[in-house]
C-alpha cells in the first residue's frame, strides 16, 4: 500500500493537523459499514449523525459526537459475528487490502480504536469550533 492510499481526519482550522491514524480507506469504509449496520439494528443516532464526519470543512455538533459514542458502545455489546452474517456474500467477500470486509469489520479492537478516533475528531471538532475533513493523507 502507497502512501497515496492513506486517508485521515485533519483539523483544517490548525494548519492541516491529523487527528487521527492513517489508514486505508478500506479500513474506514469497515467501521463506517459496521456502524451502519449496528444503527440500523438499534436506531441509537440518525444515519447522517454517522456520515458527517467524512465532510470536508466540516464543524461538528454535539449530536455527532453522542451518536459515535453510543456506537461505540454498541461495538463493544453486539456479537459483531452473528451482525456481520447478515451481510450479502458478495459485499463480505470483497478483498480490503488482502482482508474480506467482513474478516474487518469482526475485529472488534480495530473497529473500536477507529471509531475513537472518530469520535475524538468530532468532540475536537465541536468542543473548538474547529473545521475537520477526511482526506487523504499528504505526508512524507
Amino acid at each position: 500500500m502507497s502512501e497515496a492510499d492513506l486517508f485521515a481526519i485533519f483539523c483544517d482550522s490548525e494548519r492541516h493537523i491529523p487527528l487521527s491514524n492513517e489508514r486505508s480507506r478500506e479500513m474506514w469504509s469497515a467501521v463506517d459499514r459496521l456502524v451502519c449496520l449496528l444503527n440500523e439494528e438499534t436506531n441509537f443516532t440518525s444515519p447522517q449523525n454517522l456520515s458527517s464526519w467524512k465532510s470536508t470543512s466540516h464543524i461538528a455538533t454535539a449530536r455527532e459526537a453522542y451518536g459515535w459514542r453510543n456506537a461505540i458502545d454498541s461495538i463493544k455489546n453486539t456479537n459483531l459475528i452473528k451482525l456481520v452474517a447478515k451481510v450479502g456474500e458478495e459485499e463480505a467477500g470483497s478483498q480490503l487490502g488482502g482482508r474480506s470486509l467482513r474478516n474487518l469489520m469482526t475485529d472488534r479492537p480495530l473497529m473500536l480504536k477507529i471509531a475513537g478516533e472518530i469520535t475524538n475528531a468530532l468532540l475536537h471538532s465541536y468542543n473548538r469550533k474547529h473545521r475537520i475533513s477526511f482526506a487523504q493523507s499528504t505526508s512524507n
